[in-house]
């Protein structure tokens, strides 16, 4: 399991998906930019609900599969949604294991 805190936008698009703000944890797929698969993940909120077009500061666990071996590190940029419909963009701020 690699655990790192975020920065997270969630698109207009996530409407469709979720329900907003969000204040709770969440479960969705995590991926890089340009891969063809995806990973779980789980979204925990920091200090304050997620909404639409706000950034937002979370800690994410993420399963660490072979293809993302040496891949996640500070500023590295991701999507999570339903694969490969993203709802949210982030990056990675600190790497905690």
């Amino acid at each position: 399991m690699k655990e790192f805190i975020a920065e997270i936008l969630f698109l207009e698009e996530g409407k469709r998906w979720v329900n907003f703000p969000i204040k709770n944890g969440l479960r969705l797929s995590f991926w890089l930019l340009g891969d063809k698969v995806s990973t779980p993940s789980e979204i925990e909120l920091l200090n304050e609900n997620i909404e639409i077009g706000k950034s937002t500061l979370i800690k994410m666990r993420i399963i660490e599969r072979e293809f993302l071996t040496g891949r996640i590190e500070t500023g590295t940029e991701f999507r999570i949604g339903t694969f490969p419909d993203e709802v949210a963009q982030g990056k990675v701020i600190e790497v905690i294991s």
